[in-house]
């Protein structure tokens, strides 16, 4: 394809002819002088009037008509309707309409050539020919601009073709298939080369549909390029139209959507893997409304108590007809309903299913309240069978133990109370550990253990106690000579009768020798990446506290306090890993040059001053002094990506605090030059050596430091790209013993204050706990998680909601009925929140004085994704997942206050708050 010249192929104003451009509206967009003075005016006083109101009243449905069917079928036409001119007189003029088509296929102008019907008067029949055809011309070079111009610039593919044919393919073609544009214009069909053979006898039918008129084609498949690399695209061809005397013409687009697919595919896996976990827990939930007895079990409750899911849940009769019959009266008389004066209960007993099956389970029910404040059940049940056959194991191992004692000979068994004084030791523990049976026996176990260990036997005896299962440890214990060796010990609960704790036995091997071989292969795999090691650490550190905390969540006699505690850890760790992945992604989309900065205006001194006021509290822990200064000449106002800037100051800041114990920590803002910010942080810490400042900006390095301080050596490695997009990169200069100071300078360009400055959400408002009251909210997700925490929180915060898994089902309802507020969840079946916005914002256009709804994404996409994939047309605002209580209620109150969803189109970026 030539190269686009804008002078030259750009069109000219045309001669003193009857033409006219306008928007589907009539609106008129240019007018050209032979137009202007058929009205008795000059071409600029005419734009941006109506010219439908010089057409007689009584022609006017007939113009609406003709202009409404305009489309791609039928693209332009020529008809006659009259004129009021000047002088007043009504004239019969000829015109020929063109339409002028945006990307979408939706028209966005129609240019139309008039030329006097002879014998009304007027103007020369043949002027009026000339001044038409010159029309035409105008016409016919304007539209191939544009179409060049809009093709060149499109990151997908549009083509334009007949059936054996190709009129026109835009250079994206060249880019994704990796072929010429020239060769696809020779063969129209020589794209199917490149479709991956799996996939080509699919796209072959799917064109073979469309030519014999059965089907659009609308076609996802994969190409391979010529350089092996395999894609996925998406291809839809648009309904053919015909020319008034040409064949058949049709157009199609076509995207590459390699990163969609892969990443929904990632998505379906992580939902298996998901679902496959909660199976796995094996605990379901009930919930009983003591007003009408209405009764609610969840598919798991089901499945364990063997009633089929797709049934409404068993009344009492039924369901403890199930009960082992030995269990019957406790059940019965665990049963709130009959028992005021109780709160909670537990309760152990036997289903049987219908198959014989026995499982064992564990029920707690407790009194609760409704959103509405009236008294229901809550209730949990969860499968202990392999608890109880664990127990059962136990006991019958006790009933051995004399015998193993007797004869174990290769290890060494101890046995102690639980106050931790020997009671029995086998011939095997006097070989390891240099003893005779009569010297031990009586003793405290604490002199088989070294002194600087012997502080945390009382909390392993405690642990065994409450925790009531085999303990392993890997530590060193001390022989009678005084001789440490490496042990790996297991400490096993003794049961009596009841089941109750009364004793533990102690198993020792002695792992010397394993050491000694670990140690050789600790050498040999040093050599690995230390970047994955890190990797693999740091992902799994938060996820074992997660899993380790929520098996004690499941402990029934759990106090308050350690239910809050370990929920707050379970809480802590999932936020430490999400930030991690989020410091993984970040490094991604920086190497791979996906991340790109904003350029909106921005407060930069109130940027300052919220990120050290942010930190100031943990400063103050520390002991620490935090202080900050920005120099008079600072401009208030710049031009920049705010959340970036945010996080390489924020780093810095945290980091200087972090690793400085006493002292002090100081910020310093300057100018450099008109439109260049300098930032240094300067810290009273150990100071850094010049072999810790080589490696300062590597991922996972934290220079040895084995501090409390938390933190995975991300940090500054993501700040230094941040900070070479912002400016210069980040630069240290530290001396060891006398503290390090860490600077970067930025492109911030002074900025006008805008009209819209984004305020505190609900600080206007008196703190409530159900601001939401009386709000009524859609909520759009297809996630169960989300679909459950989400519209539980926000009845919580008072609202009324309604929850739909599909975004078509969405858009149905609130056309179906008003909500004071759409949740939307970005991807899901039907339509994907986007799409779903920007259909509203279509039909409360076209309703005048519509109420605007406001709308907001839940996704966990990062803005610049969202911005680059599905466009922020009709989104007021977001909020990342996971959703916090604090966000939403501050969203709630915003919309309680008056919500206005027009500050969206106000803001200096474009787009609402990012909650």
């Amino acid at each position: 394809m030539a190269a686009f010249d804008g002078n030259k192929d750009q069109p000219t104003e045309g001669l003193d002819t009857v033409l006219c451009r306008f928007r589907p509206d009539t609106t008129l967009t240019f007018v050209s002088t032979g137009y202007a003075r058929l009205f008795g005016a000059t071409p600029a006083s005419l734009l941006g009037q109506r010219w439908i109101d010089w057409v007689p009243a009584s022609a006017r449905p007939r113009v609406w008509s003709v202009l409404a069917q305009l489309g791609p079928s039928a693209p332009y036409r020529t008809w006659t309707h009259e004129v009021c001119t000047a002088d007043g007189e009504l004239a019969l003029y000829e015109w020929t309409d063109v339409a002028l088509f945006g990307t979408d296929l939706e028209i966005t102008e129609i240019q139309s050539v008039g030329r006097r019907v002879p014998g009304s008067g007027g103007r020369d029949a043949v002027d009026a020919a000339e001044a038409g055809q010159c029309g035409v011309e105008q016409m016919l070079r304007e539209s191939e601009w544009r179409l060049r111009v809009i093709g060149e610039a499109m990151d997908e593919v549009v083509w334009l073709r007949t059936a054996d044919r190709m009129l026109y393919v835009n250079p994206a073609y060249q880019r994704i298939w990796g072929r010429s544009v020239e060769e696809l214009m020779e063969d129209p069909d020589s794209f199917l080369d490149a479709v991956h053979a799996d996939d080509r006898e699919r796209v072959r039918r799917a064109l073979a549909a469309e030519n014999a008129g059965d089907a659009r084609f609308d076609e996802t498949y994969r190409i391979v390029r010529p350089d092996g690399e395999v894609r996925w695209v998406h291809a839809v061809s648009f309904p053919q139209f015909a020319s008034a005397e040409g064949p058949a013409y049709s157009v199609g687009r076509a995207q590459d959507v390699t990163e969609q697919v892969e990443t929904g595919q990632a998505l379906r896996r992580a939902n298996r893997d998901l679902q496959a976990a909660e199976r796995l827990a094996r605990l379901g939930h009930w919930v009983s409304d003591l007003r009408d007895g209405t009764l609610t079990w969840s598919p798991v409750t089901f499945e364990l108590c063997g009633f089929d899911i797709g049934g409404p849940p068993p009344d009492f009769d039924t369901f403890m007809a199930r009960v082992h019959p030995e269990d019957r009266p406790r059940v019965a008389e665990s049963q709130l309903e009959n028992e005021p004066q109780r709160s909670r209960t537990v309760a152990e007993y036997r289903i049987v299913h219908p198959d014989g099956r026995v499982v064992w389970v564990r029920e707690v029910a407790q009194r609760d309240h409704g959103e509405d404040g009236q008294p229901i059940l809550r209730g949990t049940i969860q499968d202990i069978t392999a608890m109880k056959q664990a127990q059962a194991a136990a006991r019958r191992r006790q009933q051995e133990l004399e015998g193993i004692f007797q004869a174990a000979t290769s290890v060494g068994l101890v046995k102690t109370d639980l106050a931790s004084s020997i009671t029995e030791v086998s011939a095997g523990a006097e070989q390891l550990f240099g003893y005779r049976r009569d010297e031990l026996i009586g003793q405290p176990v604490d002199c088989l253990h070294l002194p600087e260990e012997r502080l945390a036997l009382p909390e392993w005896v405690d642990r065994l106690v409450s925790e009531d299962r085999e303990l392993v440890f890997e530590t060193r214990l001390m022989r009678k000579s005084g001789e440490p060796f490496p042990a790996r010990l297991f400490i096993h609960p003794i049961h009596d009768e009841d089941g109750t704790v009364v004793a533990t036995l102690g198993v020792t091997f002695d792992i010397s020798d394993q050491k000694a071989v670990q140690r050789q292969l600790e050498e040999a795999n040093r050599a690995k990446s230390t970047f994955l090691n890190a990797v693999s650490h740091d992902l799994r550190t938060p996820l074992n506290a997660l899993v380790s905390y929520a098996e004690l969540l499941g402990d029934v006699d759990l106090t308050g306090e350690q239910r809050q505690t370990y929920t707050a850890r379970c809480r802590e760790a999932g936020e430490r890993q999400m930030q991690l992945i989020d410091s993984l992604l970040d490094i991604a989309r920086l190497q791979s040059d996906h991340l790109q900065l904003r350029r909106v205006p921005l407060d930069l001194h109130r940027l300052i001053e919220e990120q050290c006021s942010l930190l100031l509290p943990r400063a103050q822990e520390k002991g620490v002094t935090l202080e900050w200064s920005v120099a008079d000449d600072v401009p208030g106002w710049v031009a920049g990506d705010p959340t970036r800037l945010s996080q390489v100051l924020g780093n810095l800041v945290d980091n200087a605090i972090k690793y400085t114990d006493q002292g002090r920590v100081c910020v310093r803002v300057e100018t450099e030059g008109d439109e260049r910010v300098a930032f240094t942080v300067q810290d009273s810490g150990p100071g850094l050596t010049e072999a810790q400042q080589q490696s300062l900006f590597n991922a996972f390095d934290r220079l040895g430091y084995d501090g409390p301080a938390s933190g995975h050596g991300l940090g500054l490695a993501i700040a230094q790209e941040l900070a070479k997009r912002l400016g210069d990169g980040l630069w240290v200069a530290s001396t060891p013993g006398r503290g390090a100071t860490f600077g970067f300078t930025a492109d911030l360009p002074p900025s006008a204050r805008p009209e819209w400055v984004e305020d505190a959400l609900g600080d206007e408002l008196p703190e409530s706990e159900t601001p939401g009251e009386g709000l009524h909210v859609l909520v759009a997700e297809d996630e169960r998680t989300s679909a459950v925490v989400v519209p539980l929180r926000l009845r919580r915060l008072g609202c009324r909601v309604t929850v739909v898994e599909r975004g078509d089902t969405a858009l149905e309802a609130a056309r179906q009925e008003a909500f004071d507020l759409l949740l939307l969840d970005l991807r899901m079946p039907g339509l994907n929140g986007a799409d779903v916005a920007r259909a509203l914002r279509a039909e409360e256009a076209g309703r005048p004085g519509g109420q605007r709804t406001p709308t907001v994404l839940c996704t966990a996409y990062s803005r610049e994704e969202i911005e680059q994939e599905f466009g922020l047309e009709g989104v007021d605002a977001f909020l990342a997942k996971p959703i916090r209580e604090k966000p939403l209620r501050q969203l709630v109150n915003r919309v309680r206050r008056g919500f206005a969803p027009a500050e969206a189109e106000e803001r200096p970026d474009g787009l609402g708050a990012e909650l």
